[in-house]
């Protein structure tokens, strides 16, 4: 029967139906400027990072505040070399593009200072911030080059800059302007900055960070809140208009960080930043420390309480505390556990934090204290916690000339007085950056004949292992996780399943923006990793990474993306997984390769189809590269790199990716036919798939969702589109557990 509701008449109607004849294009919505610009996460206290909210109004007046400052405008060229993890990142791009400018950006590797300054030239930049370290390895690489890049700024931040850094940047790099940034995330990018002429002095230990940017207040209180005169030091805190709103979700950490500002007649916000400054005579403010527990750890702002509170969560663990050193590479972490007697904890605990904590909140060092110094009133004495020295028990000497070079550069890289042959490069305080020295000095050894590439010393981080002279060390199976952003406890990670040349650098672009909110691991190929390892069928490659996947992840649900190849894969692994009785809540499939439909092809056209999609080189680059057939695939490669920088990756390394991708396309030919899967998988395609997508409906069945997707296959993994999508999907799936 047809039955309809009454309704109260005087309440208003919208009939939906007369939508239908509107004509015309949807009004667009104008943002608010109270609207959110953007989140960017920070260390916490309590184990969990914050979230800093940062809306339009501030980061817009902020942006025109620097446009002014730097004196941007369309002729201004910067080199965006910031993760845009960082809250910098969003200054830098937002600002040069409003003022017109035009942008050379970074691509996801990190470069060489040699690469860097090759870019600068090359590309004609004349504006550049770059994190105080890699600025001083840039100036003190230029000091052996000739002639610097015609940079006219060089900008700097995240870190206090020394006076003998600040010295040597306007020596070896001759720039007409340098400018030093302050400010913590929640007081927007940078509130304070020191502008310097290239004949101005530091006049103090360190770098100025300057006066107030786009007219915010600046206070310099004591444990009163009352000000200061000038020249005396206290806390900074900073008021106006330019402030985060707060704390995502957190309005009690908020209420204390952020304080009504009694110094403001229109009853503004204060940020108390934590940090001793001093105010000169003429305004200019100097940065004296911190006068809580937060420290600057290559360029990441993070909380000692934070690797405390995981400290204790770790098994055995009874007490713990943490304390930074300043050594020769600068700040190091080192942990402090208390446990029962008899017990050692120190491989157990590192072990643990590293699967919890990105790699630059593990301390260096793990000391066990039978109990933690107290001072008179009974609270921890950091002063009293003992400067760990480096076991010498188990050193082992360099046992021919390559392992001496390399000791040599090791110690000339991390400014130690030894380094033994089994000692792990990070251990001793080594990071990403170091890691580029150290393979800058071993190419300009060319004496050496060793070949030194980025894979090998995150893989073989000990000199023994490096030179290859150690007879009997068993085979093993490489593990293939890589993190691929920083670990995010109590959220089940996204594993993202290699594609056809065995890589995980496409996801990158998904890491970033799941950044702080959950995981991501890239799945790499074991071949990739170990060109002494062969796969023999994709099947038992899932298997395999089930394990490892497994072992990372102990329980379901699991969350699974794949792309290309990695579409296959992802679908294998699911039911291995779900064969083994675990749920997987997810599987995201990216243009997927589709089981028996492709057709062997010539190894030559391969080959071009590589120099084309992962060197950029044209088509007819390629037929000329390949002209003479009697070169190897390293010699056309080699050839293509005299034309096509690719980051850090060499001929050599490149050839084991081209070859890696030879040996996947015959187990993918192999593989006839792919499973169904309990979990519906989520499908995105490129148009002009239509035939090959009812193959795939057939072998595997409907699935939860299908769209295609604008563009080509190579540049999907970057589709805004698809990027949201994801996020909105795994963000369902984390609300359903």
């Amino acid at each position: 029967d047809d039955q309809r509701v009454a309704f109260d008449p005087a309440l208003a109607r919208l009939e939906l139906d007369t939508l239908a004849d509107v004509q015309g294009t949807p009004h667009p919505v104008q943002p608010l400027a109270g609207h959110l610009a953007y989140l960017i996460y920070t260390s916490g206290s309590t184990g969990q990072p914050k979230g800093v909210a940062v809306a339009r109004e501030p980061i817009a007046r902020h942006c025109q505040g620097i446009i002014e400052l730097y004196e941007l405008s369309p002729a201004s060229r910067e080199l965006h070399f910031m993760s845009f993890a960082f809250d910098g990142a969003q200054e830098r791009w937002l600002s040069v593009l409003l003022a017109g400018g035009s942008l050379v950006i970074r691509g996801d590797h990190l470069w060489t200072p040699e690469q860097t300054l090759q870019v600068l030239r090359e590309q004609q930049v004349n504006v550049a911030c770059f994190p105080p370290v890699y600025l001083q390895q840039l100036a003190e690489v230029a000091l052996t080059q000739g002639p610097p890049p015609a940079v006219h700024t060089y900008c700097f931040g995240g870190d206090a800059v020394p006076d003998a850094s600040f010295e040597l940047v306007k020596r070896a790099l001759q720039p007409q302007r340098l400018v030093n940034g302050y400010g913590p995330t929640e007081t927007v990018v940078t509130p304070l900055l020191w502008r310097a002429e290239v004949t101005q002095q530091c006049d103090a230990a360190y770098a100025p960070i300057g006066r107030s940017v786009a007219g915010r207040g600046v206070y310099v209180l004591d444990a009163d809140m009352n000000p200061l005169p000038v020249g005396v030091s206290g806390e900074l805190y900073l008021g106006g208009e330019c402030l985060a709103r707060g704390y995502h979700h957190q309005p009690g950490l908020s209420a204390e960080r952020f304080l009504p500002d009694p110094f403001d007649a229109k009853g503004g916000r204060m940020y108390r930043t934590g940090d001793l400054v001093r105010q000169r005579e003429d305004g200019i403010v100097d940065y004296l420390g911190r006068l809580d527990q937060q420290v600057k750890i290559r360029g990441f702002r993070i909380e000692l309480g934070e690797i405390e509170a995981r400290l204790r969560q770790c098994e055995g663990v009874q007490d713990a505390a943490v304390n930074v050193f300043e050594g020769v590479t600068g700040k190091q972490l080192v942990g402090y556990v208390v446990a029962a007697p008899g017990q050692s904890l120190e491989r157990e605990v590192k072990e643990q934090l590293q699967a919890q904590l990105p790699d630059y909140m593990v301390p260096s060092q793990i000391v066990q204290l039978a109990r933690l110094p107290l001072s008179a009133n009974g609270k921890l004495d950091r002063r009293a916690l003992p400067q760990p020295q480096r076991a010498q028990d188990h050193y082992r000497a360099p046992r021919n000339a390559l392992e001496q070079a390399l000791v040599q550069i090791w110690q000339d890289v991390l400014g130690l007085e030894q380094v033994g042959i089994d000692d792990n490069f990070f251990e001793l305080g080594g990071d990403s950056l170091q890691v580029l020295k150290v393979i800058s000095q071993v190419r300009h050894q060319a004496h050496l004949g060793f070949s030194l590439k980025l894979r090998d010393l995150m893989q073989k981080p000990c000199i023994a292992q490096l030179s290859g002279y150690e007879p009997h060390i068993a085979a093993f199976a490489p593990d293939p996780l890589l993190a691929l952003n920083s670990r995010v406890s109590g959220v089940p990670p996204l594993f993202c399943l290699h594609a056809g040349f065995g890589t995980v650098f496409d996801y990158e672009p998904l890491a970033r923006k799941l950044d702080g909110r959950r995981s991501v691991y890239g799945v790499q190929c074991r071949m990739l990793l170990d060109p002494a390892w062969q796969d023999d069928s994709l099947q038992t490659m899932a298997q395999a990474y089930a394990v490892h996947i497994r072992q990372q992840q102990a329980h379901g649900p699991y969350h699974l993306l794949g792309w290309s190849l990695g579409g296959a894969l992802t679908l294998l692994v699911a039911q291995e997984l779900e064969a083994q009785g675990q749920e997987v809540a997810f599987a995201g499939l990216v243009d997927s390769y589709v089981a028996g439909t492709a057709q062997a092809s010539d190894g030559r056209e391969d080959l071009q189809d590589f120099l084309r999609f992962v060197l950029g080189v044209t088509q007819a680059e390629a037929q000329t590269l390949m002209a003479d057939e009697q070169h190897s695939a390293e010699q056309v490669i080699e050839a293509a790199l005299a034309t096509h920088e690719h980051g850090v990756l060499g001929a050599a390394e490149l050839s084991q990716i081209f070859a890696v991708g030879a040996r996947l396309k015959h187990l993918a030919l192999a593989q006839r036919c792919l499973p169904q899967t309990r979990v519906q998988a989520h499908h995105w395609w490129v148009a002009g798939r239509e035939d090959e997508r009812r193959v795939h409906a057939a072998q595997i069945g409907a699935g939860a969702s299908h769209e295609v997707l604008s563009g080509g296959h190579y540049e999907l993994m970057r589709h805004a589109r698809l990027l949201a999508q994801l996020d909105d999907l795994l963000a369902v799936q984390l609300d359903l557990a």
